[in-house]
C-alpha cells in the first residue's frame, strides 16, 4: 500500500528532476551563444529577440549574459526585462505613443547618455552620462521610476519633466546644468529621495528666457518634493522666481517638509501657474552653547551656518548633534571649541586644504567623539602664523603631493595618528619656524615622516614613526622627540643638520632600505638614541662613516656610547644593542699573540673581525686569563663577552 509520505517524497523528487532540466536548460542556452530568451526560445542578440516583438502584448525578455546596447526605441510596446542577476547598460532609451517599459529581479538597467520618455511608462535603475548631451532624461506625459541615481554633465537639466508627468528618483540628482535647473518640473510632479546638487557655480540669470543659471530645482505650474539636500548656487526657483532655504511658508501642508510656493499671473495668456516644492525639513546638526549672547541656543542646519554666525573672536562653544562631515573649511581670527557631544566631525574633501587655521584663531574640542582633517588631494592640516593653534583628534592626506600636517608659526595638537598615503614624495609632518606640533599617536608614511626645519620648530611624537623615505629630519635648531620606534622601510632612520638642532629617539631606530643609514648628524648637529639602531649603515657623523664599534672614548655623556667628529654627535644608549662597556672592571688587549682578558665573571670570550664576523671563542673562570687566539692578521677587532660587555682593541 503506497502511503502517503512515499507519494510526497515521490512528487519532490519529480519537481527537483523538472528544477534540474530547466537549469540545464538555461545553462544549455548560454553555453550555445544565446544572450536572452522570451519564453522558452533563446536568442543570440537582443536585436533578434526585440526583432520577434511585433505588438504591444505583454512581452518578458529574460537576460543570460550581461548586455551592452547602443539604443532602444520603443513605439507601442510592452516589454519587461528580467535581469536575471545582469547588467543590461543601454546608451539611449526612447520610449513613445504609450509604451511601458520595466524590469524585474536584480541587475542593472542602466542609461549611458540620455532617456527620452514620452506619452509612455518606463522603469530603470539610473543615469549615468557618460558623454555630452543636452538632457540627462526628459518625460512628457508620461510616469518614469528610477531606482536609483540621475547623473549627467549636460548643459540642460539632468531631469525634465513636462506635460503631465509623475517622476520618482530613488536616489540622488547631480549634474553641472548651466542653463536652469539641475531637475526641472514643468506642469508635472518629481519626487526625489536623495539630494538635488548642481556644481555650477555662475550666479546669474538670463531675463529673457527667465532661466536662473546653477538652481537646484527649478518648477513651473508643478510639484516636487526632494527628501534629501539640494546644494546648488539657487536653491530653487518658482515660476521664475529664486527662492533661498530660508524663504519657506510659515506653515507646510505636508508635515516634515518646507514648503515654497509661488504663483504666477501672466497678462498676456490671462492664466495663472501655481508652483510647489516641499524639501524634507532638515534637523539641526549643531548648536552654538557659548559665546556671543544673541547666538547662544541657536540651533543650526549645517556647520557652515554656525561657522558663519560668528563674526569675531569671543570665545564660542558649537555643540555637534550629529556626525557632521563637513567640506573643506577656513578658520580666521576664531577661538572655537567644538562640543563633540559623543559625534565625530571631520573636514575633507578635494581642492583645497581640509582645515586652515590662521591668524590668531584658537580651535580645540571637548568631549567623547572624533574631531579629524582629511584630505584626498591636498594638505589635510594647516595652522599658519604665530598664535593661531588646533587641537584635534587625526589627520589624514592622500594627496600625491602635499603633506598631512603644515605648520608655520602656529601650534597644533593631534591627539590620535597622523597618515599621509599619497605617494613616494608626501611627508606626513611638517613644522618650520616658531611652532609647535605634538602627536599623541602614531604617523605613517608613504612618504617622508616629519620635519622640523628652521628656529623654533619643535615635533614631539609620543608614538612610532613609520615612513617609506627618511623617518626623522630636523634641521636650522629645529628640535624633534620621538618616544617610540623610528622606522624606514627605504631610507634612512634618523637626519639632524646645524648646530643646535637636536633630535632624541626614545625607542630604536630601524632602516630596512639596502643603502639606508641608522643616524646621520652633520655641522654641529646631536642625536641620542635610547634603544637599539638596525640599519644597513650604522651611523655618519659629519663625512666619517661608524660602525657599531666605531665609538669614542671616553664617552662624552655617561652611560651612552659617543659617536662624533668633534663637532656632531651620536649617543647611542648603553646596552641598548645587547652590548655594555664595564671599563672599571674589564680589561681586554693583545700580546704576543695572545688575548689577555680580566673580568670579574666567567663567561665566554668572543673576538669578532671589525665586519662583524666571528674568528675566535673560549670559555673562562672569573678573573684573569690568557687566551691564544692562534695567527690573528694585524688589525682592530671587537671583544665581547657573554656578561654583556665589549671592548674595541689592536692586535
Amino acid at each position: 500500500m503506497k502511503t502517503k509520505l512515499s507519494t510526497i517524497n515521490g512528487k519532490l523528487s519529480i519537481m527537483k528532476s523538472f528544477i534540474l532540466s530547466v537549469t540545464i536548460f538555461f545553462a544549455s542556452l548560454s553555453a550555445m551563444g544565446q544572450v536572452c530568451q522570451i519564453g522558452t526560445t533563446g536568442y543570440a542578440t537582443l536585436d533578434d529577440a526585440l526583432a520577434s516583438i511585433t505588438n504591444n502584448t505583454h512581452t518578458t525578455i529574460k537576460l543570460l549574459e550581461n548586455i551592452p546596447f547602443d539604443g532602444f526605441y520603443f513605439d507601442d510596446r510592452n516589454i519587461t526585462f528580467d535581469l536575471n542577476g545582469y547588467d543590461l547598460t543601454v546608451r539611449t532609451l526612447t520610449v513613445i505613443n504609450g509604451s511601458s517599459i520595466d524590469y524585474i529581479n536584480p541587475g542593472n538597467f542602466l542609461i549611458t547618455l540620455y532617456a527620452r520618455i514620452s506619452d509612455s511608462s518606463c522603469k530603470f535603475t539610473g543615469l549615468d552620462m557618460q558623454d555630452q548631451a543636452d538632457s540627462g532624461l526628459t518625460c512628457e506625459n508620461s510616469t518614469v521610476t528610477v531606482t536609483g541615481d540621475v547623473l549627467t554633465i549636460g548643459q540642460f537639466a539632468s531631469l525634465r519633466a513636462i506635460s503631465g508627468s509623475n517622476v520618482t528618483v530613488a536616489g540622488s540628482v547631480v549634474s553641472e546644468v548651466s542653463v536652469g535647473g539641475a531637475v526641472v518640473c514643468y506642469d508635472s510632479e518629481v519626487a526625489v529621495k536623495g539630494d538635488v546638487i548642481n556644481t555650477y557655480t555662475f550666479d546669474g540669470i538670463d531675463s529673457e528666457n527667465y532661466y536662473y543659471n546653477g538652481a537646484g530645482v527649478e518648477v513651473n505650474n508643478g510639484k516636487a518634493t526632494i527628501d534629501g539636500k539640494i546644494k546648488a548656487a539657487h536653491f530653487l526657483v518658482l515660476g521664475s522666481i529664486s527662492k533661498k532655504q530660508t524663504d519657506k511658508e510659515a506653515v507646510s501642508s505636508k508635515p516634515g517638509y518646507d514648503e515654497y510656493y509661488e504663483d504666477y499671473y501672466s497678462i498676456d495668456s490671462g492664466t495663472s501657474t501655481y508652483s510647489y516644492a516641499w524639501v524634507k525639513t532638515p534637523l539641526a546638526v549643531c548648536e552654538i552653547t557659548a559665546g556671543a549672547a544673541e547666538l547662544v541656543g541657536t540651533l543650526y542646519m549645517s556647520l557652515d551656518d554656525a561657522l558663519a554666525a560668528i563674526t569675531d573672536n569671543t570665545q564660542s562653544t558649537i555643540k555637534l548633534l550629529t556626525n557632521i562631515t563637513n567640506e573643506p573649511t577656513f578658520i580666521w581670527d576664531r577661538k572655537i571649541t567644538f562640543d563633540l557631544n559623543g559625534y565625530n566631525l571631520i573636514f575633507t574633501g578635494s581642492g583645497s586644504q581640509a582645515l586652515t587655521v590662521e591668524y590668531g584663531s584658537i580651535i580645540n574640542y571637548a568631549g567623547e567623539g572624533s574631531f579629524k582633517a582629511i584630505s584626498f588631494d591636498n594638505t589635510g592640516l594647516a595652522v599658519m602664523e604665530e598664535g593661531a593653534s588646533c587641537t584635534l583628534t587625526g589627520v589624514e592626506s592622500k594627496s600625491d603631493g602635499a603633506d598631512a600636517v603644515v605648520c608655520v608659526g602656529g601650534t597644533i595638537v593631534v591627539n590620535g595618528n597622523v597618515t599621509a598615503t599619497g605617494g613616494y614624495s608626501v611627508l606626513a609632518v611638517f613644522a618650520s619656524y616658531n611652532c609647535s606640533i605634538t602627536v599623541n599617536g602614531d604617523v605613517t608614511s608613504s612618504g617622508a615622516g616629519i620635519s622640523a626645519e628652521g628656529e623654533g620648530a619643535s615635533i614631539a611624537v609620543n608614538g612610532n614613526i613609520k615612513a617609506y623615505g627618511n623617518g626623522a629630519n630636523a634641521s636650522g635648531t629645529g628640535k624633534i622627540v620621538i618616544t617610540g620606534n623610528v622606522t624606514s622601510s627605504m631610507m634612512d632612520g634618523v637626519d639632524a643638520t646645524d648646530d643646535g638642532t637636536t633630535v632624541n629617539v626614545n625607542g630604536d631606530v630601524i632602516a630596512a632600505g639596502p643603502n639606508s643609514i641608522g643616524a646621520r648628524a652633520f655641522e654641529g648637529a646631536k642625536i641620542t638614541i635610547e634603544g637599539k639602531i638596525d640599519a644597513q649603515g650604522y651611523l655618519i657623523v659629519g663625512n666619517e662613516n661608524k660602525t657599531q664599534a666605531d665609538y669614542t672614548t671616553p664617552t662624552t655623556r655617561t652611560g651612552y656610547f659617543t659617536y662624533t667628529d668633534g663637532l656632531s654627535s651620536v649617543w647611542v644608549k648603553n646596552g641598548a644593542n645587547g652590548i655594555s662597556e664595564i671599563a672599571s672592571k674589564i680589561d681586554a688587549y693583545f700580546c704576543a699573540g695572545n688575548l689577555n682578558v680580566n673580568s670579574p665573571a666567567a663567561e665566554t670570550v668572543q673576538v669578532y673581525s671589525i665586519t662583524g664576523i666571528k674568528v675566535y671563542e673560549d670559555k673562562k673562570d672569573a678573573g684573569e686569563k690568557q687566551i691564544s687566539t692562534g695567527n690573528l692578521s694585524r688589525g682592530a677587532y671587537i671583544v665581547k663577552g657573554s656578561s654583556g660587555w665589549v671592548k674595541k682593541i689592536e692586535n
